[in-house]
């Protein structure tokens, strides 16, 4: 993917900003997030997951997580990475299976 270096320190100070923000979990724990489920509520739309670059995303998502493969689990239950991971999915820009040995699904970004 060549992540450039001015890019790479884009994606990394979004990040720490990002951390910055404490997001309350609007789901029970035992109710699937709808994002898991591949869908988005209106107001999703203009969240900042929604509303930035697709290669802003492949950045974010390089930066927390490389070219490793990303079991679901890890962010299913955070709106903000779960769009994340919905519009890549979208975009064909991340990689999706299913374990057969543990039926989880992993990610991982397509470089």
């Amino acid at each position: 993917m060549g992540i450039s270096d001015e890019a790479m320190a884009k994606a990394i100070e979004k990040q720490r900003m990002l951390d910055q923000i404490t997001i309350a979990n609007p789901y029970p724990t035992n109710i699937m997030p709808p994002h898991s489920l591949g869908g988005v509520k209106k107001e999703d739309l203009n969240s900042e997951a929604m509303q930035a670059p697709i290669s802003t995303l492949e950045d974010l998502w390089a930066v927390r997580w490389g070219g490793k493969w990303v079991n679901e689990k890890e962010f299913k239950d955070d709106p903000f990475w779960s769009l994340i991971s919905l519009r890549l999915r979208n975009a064909n820009r991340i990689e999706q299976h299913r374990l057969i040995d543990d039926y989880a699904t992993v990610y991982r970004i397509i470089e």
